[in-house]
């Protein structure tokens, strides 16, 4: 006969501790909450499955009666051994992250108006190279107004053309 002795056993089994699936569950709820508190349009930007999404509106339809929440967010945490959690702990960040990226792409746009400004026509033939899609006749009249307007309002106004001009190309 062949017996295998005792110590090498055929599949490896991996063990996973009482505390450790206590705090996999409590971060899934974390992500359920989260889910719930989010408005309409950006629960729709989350990769989400049909029945998460019914679930996420039920869960909110629920708020204020605690014990219902409680089960339906032990729920939505069954519910999301089916889910990508990177995922969606991905959308969550940017999404929290939206208000802060959209600042911070206007900070950028600031400061390439005042350099276009400072720098004159060669930073206008850059811009143009990096986005072939503006207008440079438009540009180059904004920059030529610094002298009537002064340097802050110029700096303001080119903001704003690129701004809008951006968002319609899809840039912004």
């Amino acid at each position: 006969m062949s017996e295998k002795p005792f110590d090498e056993p055929e599949d490896e089994i991996i063990w996973v501790s009482k505390s450790e699936m206590k705090r996999e569950s409590q971060l899934k709820r974390e992500i359920a909450i989260s889910l719930i508190a989010l408005k309409v349009k950006q629960v729709e930007t989350v990769p989400l499955s049909a029945e998460m999404f019914e679930a996420v509106a039920l869960g909110r339809r629920l708020q204020g009666k605690h014990e219902a929440l409680r089960r339906h967010l032990n729920y939505m945490a069954k519910l999301m051994f089916h889910e990508d959690l990177e995922g969606i702990e991905l959308a969550l960040r940017l999404v929290k992250d939206a208000p802060f990226l959209h600042k911070r792409k206007l900070e950028e746009l600031e400061l390439l108006s005042a350099k276009v400004i400072q720098e004159g026509d060669a930073a206008v033939e850059q811009l143009l190279a990096d986005y072939p899609k503006l207008e440079r006749q438009r540009i180059r009249q904004i920059t030529r107004n610094t002298k009537k307007n002064g340097e802050e309002k110029t700096i303001v106004e080119l903001t704003k053309f690129l701004k809008k001009e951006l968002l319609e190309a899809g840039l912004f």
